[in-house]
């Protein structure tokens, strides 16, 4: 398994990987309508183009080149996307994925990261230090669904003397 930076020959892979993930992942914390308003078949390949080509991103592939999941932070520190394979959760890639993301957003000197959390990646973000918003709310990017405003801080205090 490695991560890498994605390329646009990953582009259907992304796609497909992304509406399993939400699909078969979310089920259990969504209605048919919200996962079809998340993640539509078919896909909108000019907003995903776009998306893809607004951020940086990683993804992970075995050695077979499979995709695993991908990671999307914006150039502001929004965490766009972040999207383990359902067959492969639970076994650290999503984390490490962020951790790439964490890595590059401190390089870049940013102040914190922020992602817009559905109810059911919350316990995952707060795991990795991640805390809610003052603000709580996210913008309603999917039907019905509760989404919140989730922060970490990338700042280090200095120790007191």
């Amino acid at each position: 398994m490695r991560i890498r930076h994605y390329t646009p020959s990953d582009f259907r892979s992304v796609l497909s990987l992304f509406h399993r993930s939400v699909h078969q992942g979310c089920a259990p914390y969504c209605t048919p309508a919200q996962l079809a308003a998340w993640a539509p078949a078919p896909p909108n390949v000019i907003k995903w183009t776009t998306s893809l080509a607004s951020g940086l991103t990683w993804v992970t592939v075995d050695d077979d080149g499979q995709m695993l999941g991908f990671v999307q932070i914006g150039r502001d520190g929004t965490l766009s996307h972040l999207y383990v394979d359902p067959d492969h959760g639970r076994r650290g890639l999503g984390a490490g994925l962020l951790r790439i993301a964490l890595t590059w957003a401190g390089e870049e000197r940013l102040a914190s990261v922020r992602v817009v959390s559905p109810a059911s990646s919350r316990p995952f973000f707060e795991r990795q230090g991640f805390f809610l918003a003052p603000d709580r709310e996210g913008p309603r990017r999917y039907t019905l669904t509760p989404a919140t405003m989730m922060l970490k801080s990338l700042l280090t205090t200095a120790p007191a003397n």
